[in-house]
């Protein structure tokens, strides 16, 4: 970021040379702060926000140290592209946690992570015991998912391909199953783990 932009963020209000600079489109010049200050929290490169947006990387540059100013059209494309990459890192980190989770159940549960990972839960394969241990794997990482990590139960489902219904289910399934200390003790070891409280 140029020595201008930062100096910009920094000011409650645009200096006269910046303010001549951006024609008196103050409000604009400001949402483009807030907009770029939402990038940056998200770790998005200017790059990405540009390509994405369809907007000149020199242009969002020089309209950062106020040189001139953001267009109506180009600030309603940042924020509209921003809401969507911001969107799709979420999805990406929450894909990752969930594949982290129940692998590690997997593990912990003597299971290969590759062949529970694989198992389709629409099989609905109850005579199969290797579908069955990773269905009960998944109970437990959906389990973890949402009481270790408070992922909502929609968004739990929605990553792994299931029903709302079926992730409140396994955690019912497994909530009664803590009743065994053996059990319980299990869920807390991996909840431990994963570096959250259970």
């Amino acid at each position: 970021m140029t020595t201008t932009a930062k100096t910009a963020r920094n000011s409650s209000t645009v200096s006269p040379r910046l303010r001549r600079g951006v024609g008196g489109r103050e409000d604009f010049f400001a949402r483009l702060l807030r907009i770029d200050a939402r990038r940056e929290a998200a770790n998005i490169s200017l790059e990405q926000l540009a390509a994405a947006a369809k907007v000149s990387r020199r242009a969002y540059q020089y309209n950062l140290a106020g040189r001139f100013a953001p267009r109506a059209s180009a600030l309603r494309r940042l924020d509209a592209a921003l809401d969507l990459l911001i969107r799709d890192v979420a999805e990406t980190h929450l894909c990752a946690l969930w594949r982290s989770t129940l692998s590690l159940v997997a593990l912990d549960m003597g299971l290969v992570p590759a062949d529970v990972l694989a198992a389709a839960p629409q099989a609905n394969l109850k005579g199969d015991e290797n579908w069955m241990a990773a269905a009960q794997a998944r109970h437990r990482a959906f389990y973890l998912l949402v009481t270790a990590h408070n992922v909502p139960m929609t968004q739990a489902a929605a990553v792994a391909g299931v029903s709302k219904q079926a992730v409140s289910k396994a955690l019912r399934r497994v909530e009664d199953g803590r009743e065994d200390p053996l059990r319980d003790r299990a869920i807390e070891m991996l909840a431990q783990a994963l570096e959250v409280p259970a």
